[in-house]
């Protein structure tokens, strides 16, 4: 007898036929992952068509998606690589329409373990993922040069890392949610830096200006600005007013600064996930039109 075309899987019964037959084609991990959908072995790969106009073409167990697949939506969205139960699982890639991409591990239909998150506007994300979100150690880099390198915490730059940015300027130590936060040193394009105790992207605390010529002017720090009396070290000479330095009723600013201009602006990591979970939601408990091999 001959199964081809098409079966709508509404009934016991008729799951029943679709697991016969699937179990004759089981999944066999020892084959190698296929380069592209023509390579498929025909004897072991389902095509399933959803509601949605989404389909898959891959291992499944019975109905449900399970081994190496590819799945395509009719937006030209699409994840191929592992699955287990239905959901992504395993190292796979999904490319969102919009031009996002993440390639890594997966676990339940979110990214978790290792992986890479390239953004459409060129920024890139390697490193550890939990949940989709970053979390752990990873490294970020954007198309005009900067880079950070560091630990993450539930999506955000958090512990310690170091920023570079393309005019030579760096910033290496403690981050909070973003921002520069705890102990860490700032140093500016030309040179000199700022070592010391930072507040949410400003001076804070117990900080110290260095000069590439050995000036050095130690202070209390509130805000961003000098507070209090400080002690300057200039070869014996104290520091006055200056292109660096300015003095305004007993108080220092230091005007030459990017701090707030931080990556807060810049596109999140997150698009792809989102975007998957809408896309993935439709077949949650929706029995799909299975396209079955024929057999003789």
């Amino acid at each position: 007898m001959s199964l081809g075309g098409w079966l709508l899987c509404l009934t016991a019964a008729d799951c029943k036929v679709w697991e016969d037959v699937a179990a004759d084609h089981q999944y066999d991990s020892s084959k190698p992952w296929p380069a592209n959908e023509d390579s498929f072995d025909a004897k072991s790969v389902r095509t399933i068509h959803y509601p949605d106009g989404s389909t898959y073409k891959g291992e499944s167990l019975g109905q449900v998606k399970h081994g190496h697949g590819l799945q395509t939506w009719s937006d030209a969205s699409r994840y191929e690589g592992q699955w287990q139960d239905g959901k992504a699982h395993g190292h796979g890639r999904f490319e969102h329409a919009a031009g996002d991409v993440y390639e890594g591990t997966w676990a339940q239909d979110k990214a978790h373990g290792r992986g890479t998150y390239i953004n459409s506007d060129g920024s890139r994300y390697f490193g550890q993922w939990q949940d989709d979100q970053q979390e752990g150690e990873g490294e970020e880099t954007w198309p005009d040069g900067t880079k950070y390198t560091g630990g993450y915490s539930k999506g955000l730059k958090s512990g310690t890392g170091s920023y570079s940015w393309p005019d030579g300027s760096s910033y290496t130590g403690e981050l909070q949610g973003n921002d520069f936060h705890g102990r860490g040193t700032y140093i500016w394009e030309d040179g000199h830096a700022y070592i010391g105790q930072w507040q949410k992207n400003r001076m804070h605390g117990k900080g110290t200006l260095v000069w590439p010529d050995g000036r050095k002017y130690g202070e209390r720090w509130e805000d961003g600005q000098e507070y209090g009396q400080g002690a300057c070290d200039n070869h014996g000479r104290e520091v006055g007013d200056s292109d660096d330095f300015k003095q305004t009723t007993g108080r220092c600013f230091f005007p030459r600064t990017k701090i707030n201009r931080l990556l807060h602006s810049r596109r999140p990591h997150t698009v792809v996930f989102d975007a998957f979970r809408r896309l993935a939601s439709p077949f949650v408990g929706v029995s799909p039109a299975v396209q079955l091999p024929s057999k003789s």
